[in-house]
């Protein structure tokens, strides 16, 4: 009889493929996004790539990556980034892992910063789909808490009394009858009363939870979850903020419309590299100002245009009468505040830290 060998571990599932499942609108589909290793096979190979992993991957490109990989390529020679290793000296190692400080050529260095752009873009879409996911199972789990305090109950289907005096367990529930036989069997762990009041506890904890997730599963998406849109937002917030840190310029919002920098032209060439389409380029700009009139503009997003201005002028060289700014951390990105809000906080130091 030969050797049965183990099945080969399963291929990771990307956030953005997650997110995809979750889309009903055509434009924040993301069926044609690449996977962040291929990604990163292409742009910034590791030694822990496989052989020939970045030839497989450029063979795949179609046509229309190529030609932005090539004009990528061009906008090296033409976007003027700023001295690295200035960059370095002030620079937590969080950020200079994200800004590609570690490459010394023009090239490189942007090849990386999109690589690691759209890797910790991935994870957020990973942290969303996460969230979306739950949304998705609050009817099923109020439906599955019913269940199981239903089984507890007694012939009318009630837990416990509810008066001015507070909440008591039913006497003739099941639960009830269980703690008595329980201590009538004399096993140990604290004494009855003890023992009454933890499962009163844990049972209204479980009433609360199934009456907020039957009110939840009537009410309209609320603000504050995510949207599908945003991975691909997010990967243009990173790379947006790497951009202004790693040149100086204040990257313009204004949709296609060109206003003399050179990030319009980064921006949608990376767009088309990685599969995440340009179809909503101008909608993906607007939310940059808190334009948008359908969504609530909070606090946050109403200082995002300063917040840009000063991530331009971290590391550009001050005038005479302004003080170079002091050390800068990663956690002062917009995007790392926008992760917090999805629990996805925490920056890499480098490419083991992605999990990719």
């Amino acid at each position: 009889m030969g050797v049965i060998p183990w099945p080969a571990p399963p291929k990771p599932v990307s956030g953005f493929a997650r997110l995809d499942g979750h889309s009903q609108a055509k434009e924040l589909r993301y069926a044609g996004a690449m996977a962040p290793r291929d990604l990163r096979a292409l742009l910034d190979p590791q030694k822990d790539d496989a052989p020939g992993d970045q030839e497989r991957v450029c063979r795949g490109l179609i046509a229309i990556q190529s030609k932005h990989l090539d004009a990528i390529d061009r906008m090296a020679g033409t976007i003027p980034l700023l001295d690295r290793r200035v960059m370095r000296s002030r620079a937590d190692d969080e950020l200079a892992f994200a800004c590609a400080l570690d490459k010394a050529e023009p090239k490189d260095r942007l090849r990386a910063m999109i690589a690691r752009a759209f890797a910790r873009a991935d994870r957020h879409a990973h942290a969303c789909a996460t969230e979306l996911d739950i949304r998705a199972r609050t009817s099923k789990l109020a439906t599955a808490l019913k269940g199981s305090l239903s089984a507890l109950a007694d012939e009318d289907g009630i837990l416990w009394y509810k008066n001015r005096a507070g909440e008591h367990l039913q006497e003739g529930s099941a639960i009830v009858q269980a703690l008595k036989a329980y201590e009538r069997l004399g096993y140990p762990g604290g004494s009855a009363e003890e023992r009454r009041y933890e499962v009163h506890h844990g049972l209204t904890v479980m009433a609360q939870m199934r009456e907020a997730f039957e009110s939840f599963a009537d009410q309209e998406p609320a603000y504050g979850w995510p949207q599908t849109g945003d991975g691909q937002f997010f990967f243009l917030l990173r790379l947006a903020e790497v951009f202004a840190v790693s040149t100086g310029e204040v990257p313009s919002f204004s949709g296609y419309s060109r206003k003399g920098t050179h990030w319009t032209d980064f921006a949608l060439a990376t767009l088309h590299l990685t599969g995440l389409g340009v179809s909503n380029f101008d909608e993906l700009s607007r939310r940059f100002g808190g334009k948008r009139p359908d969504r609530r503009q909070s606090d946050f997003e109403e200082n995002w245009p300063w917040m840009f201005e000063a991530m331009a002028g971290w590391f550009a060289p001050p005038t005479s009468n302004q003080r170079a700014p002091g050390m800068q951390h990663a956690g002062n990105l917009i995007s790392n505040g926008v992760a917090n809000n999805r629990q996805d906080g925490d920056e890499p130091l480098s490419w083991r830290d992605h999990e990719i």
